[in-house]
């Protein structure tokens, strides 16, 4: 019994004594659907942040205008931001302290930071 979502798994030994495949194990499967994720820019380069850690902002300098992201540690973004050129600041005063990914895309590059908050 499958379907585009069950999927079935089994596993056989062969016994010698009954001189027959016997079942070992069998485990059934549920997907729930498909994720569809935006490829990554084939341009990722390294962004780098200041202070790091931080506490209440965090610094960057950015050649043209881009979309910032900030995402926690679960992959939800918890801060997006248009930045014009130049340094940067980002208020993330009001983060819980952790770990945090920083994106910014300006066309087809993509820059990645990490930022400790404390």
């Amino acid at each position: 019994m499958e379907d585009n979502f069950l999927k079935q798994e089994t596993t056989m030994f062969w016994d010698d004594d009954l001189f027959d495949w016997q079942l070992d194990s069998k485990k059934h499967y549920y997907y729930n659907g498909l994720v569809a994720v935006d490829p990554m820019p084939s341009h990722t380069l390294h962004l780098q942040t200041f202070p790091n850690p931080a506490t209440a902002e965090v610094r960057f300098a950015l050649v043209g205008d881009g979309e910032v992201l900030i995402f926690n540690s679960s992959g939800k973004t918890v801060l997006s931001q248009h930045m014009s050129a130049g340094n940067s600041v980002l208020n993330i005063a009001n983060l819980p302290a952790g770990l945090y990914l920083l994106t910014a895309r300006q066309g087809k590059d993509l820059y990645v930071g990490k930022v400790a908050k404390q």
